[in-house]
């Protein structure tokens, strides 16, 4: 009876009745047997003895059997009191989950205006959640809504984590802050190579934190971001239409892609509401009932955190990262000249090897350029770009651009009254994007830089030039979402090509001298 018993813990499954019916039928045979030889014969166990026998089974044994060894493992983890924090950000877990719930890739507004067949003809997908929680308060210091798990991604939401968000909670709308902040003193992921990868550990390093990566297979060891991911799927996502299920069986029939509600700004915006005024506000079990944030403002005036970056060294560290060539107009960025007298004695000694250069996607107004010693903050020849976006620029140029593409260079007044123009629209779409908004890569700005900025080029003062027409409003408009609508996911940045007159190309500025900006 101890053999069959023994296999409850298989692969296959086998259900108790089914393992009994084997039993009787195998003290059958055996009975058959002794009937020949005289001996006594069996007794059929009756099915609670057998039952019996199967419950004193070693659990461990049994689950490890039936579910595998690390399904076992993880069930059976010891528990030994918890993690052991004392302050604010001693501790930061950072993951990303594959949103169960099925995303429009339209516009919004667009959406209303589809007919049912166009509506059904628009792709639909499932978009990643990246996520930083502080573990001793529980708060929540970074979400963002990405396309795929990346070190880009990665980077960028240690950024938000380490930084003030509260311009994404009063674009969701949101009635208390999103306030949590400040540099952590240790980070722990899993062993994803986006988070092992050069780019994120150098961006813990740079910012004086330590990166810890618990053995692979123990999500136990960030239970407090894994247990937020299913808090989210609970108490949100299971909300609305167009979720996806964990397995075939509990999906049925539903067709989640046929039911799709949301394109992807909407959905971050449903998200940064509920955790800033929800879940952020919710007793919470693991703080004895107290809300994340009230722990928060009580333990931060106990143990202050320590500040994030000013603007110089955040861009040193979060900056996203390309190579030029010092030049002697400096080195150009999206058509932009940025130069000093120490990155020309820089030159000196590169030569004609390419530097690093890190630029602020949110401020154009200086770059970043490696040197041996650190980062040399080098500033934009063209004044009048300090808190201008790359988002916002993009648009800018690839309105000018279209309005006036037969001109070889554009009047720097025509140039700034664009971008004075379009920052009411452009701050708008960034503000209806929220925690949506695309990563920018490197190789989005080498992309930019090939078919979009190769040959842009404006002179200054006005000279007769054109003035700004009302109808560049519409163009504006049309372009101010190129970095935040809803169809750059799954899109390049840049990906097609520049209807420019052709000039001298490559991204480093090299052969540019009479195609950039004028003095």
């Amino acid at each position: 009876m101890h053999e069959i018993a023994q296999r409850y813990a298989s692969r296959l499954k086998p259900t108790k009745a089914s393992l009994y019916i084997e039993l009787v039928d195998a003290i059958r045979i055996k009975n058959l047997e002794r009937r020949k030889t005289g001996e006594r014969l069996l007794k059929k166990p009756s099915r609670s003895a057998f039952e019996r026998v199967l419950a004193s089974l070693d659990p461990f044994f049994v689950y490890a059997g039936r579910e595998g060894e690390a399904a076992a493992r993880k069930k059976f983890f010891i528990v030994r009191g918890g993690l052991d924090v004392s302050r604010p950000l001693e501790r930061v877990e950072m993951d990303d989950w594959l949103i169960p719930l099925q995303v429009i890739l339209e516009d919004a507004g667009v959406w209303a205006s589809l007919s049912p067949e166009l509506k059904a003809a628009v792709n639909r997908k499932r978009l990643w959640l990246a996520v930083a929680i502080d573990a001793y308060t529980r708060c929540v210091l970074a979400a963002r809504i990405i396309d795929a798990s990346s070190s880009a991604a990665a980077v960028a939401t240690i950024e938000m984590a380490v930084n003030d968000k509260s311009r994404y909670a009063v674009a969701a709308g949101c009635q208390t802050p999103w306030d949590y902040y400040g540099c952590m003193e240790t980070l722990s992921t899993d062993n994803a190579t986006v988070y092992t990868a050069h780019e994120t550990r150098a961006a813990v390093t740079d910012l004086g934190a330590e990166i810890l990566f618990p053995p692979a297979g123990t999500p136990q060891n960030r239970a407090r971001v894994e247990r937020l991911f299913r808090t989210i799927h609970d108490q949100l996502i299971a909300l609305f239409h167009g979720r996806s299920f964990e397995n075939v069986t509990a999906k049925g029939d539903y067709n989640s892609e046929v039911n799709a509600i949301f394109v992807p700004e909407e959905l971050g915006h449903v998200i940064v509401r509920w955790l800033v005024d929800v879940y952020h506000n919710t007793p919470h079990e693991g703080l004895g009932g107290e809300t994340p944030r009230n722990c928060w403002i009580r333990t931060t005036r106990l143990h202050p955190v320590l500040p994030p970056p000013d603007a110089a060294v955040s861009r040193h560290i979060f900056g996203i990262t390309v190579e030029r060539r010092i030049t002697n107009s400096g080195v150009r960025i999206l058509g932009l000249h940025y130069q000093s007298e120490e990155l020309q004695r820089l030159r000196r000694v590169a030569r004609q090897k390419p530097v690093l250069v890190r630029i602020d996607e949110g401020d154009l107004g200086y770059v970043s350029v490696r040197t041996k010693e650190g980062w040399l903050t080098v500033r934009c020849m063209r004044s009048g770009f300090d808190g201008v976006s790359m988002g916002r620029w993009i648009a800018t140029e690839r309105a000018l651009r279209r309005e006036h593409a037969n001109m070889a260079r554009l009047s720097e007044d025509v140039v700034f009254q664009a971008l004075s123009e379009i920052k009411v629209i452009a701050d708008a779409a960034t503000k209806r994007a929220g925690i949506a908004s695309p990563i920018i890569t490197s190789a989005d700005v080498d992309r930019l830089e090939r078919n979009v900025f190769r040959t842009f080029a404006f002179d200054r003062g006005v000279e007769d030039g054109p003035a700004v027409l009302e109808s560049l409003n519409a163009v504006i408009e049309d372009e101010a979402g190129t970095l935040s609508g809803a169809d750059r996911y799954g899109a390049q940045i840049g990906s097609h090509e520049s209807t420019a007159p052709e000039g001298p190309s490559g991204a480093d500025g090299m052969g540019e001298d009479n195609y950039g900006m004028e003095d």
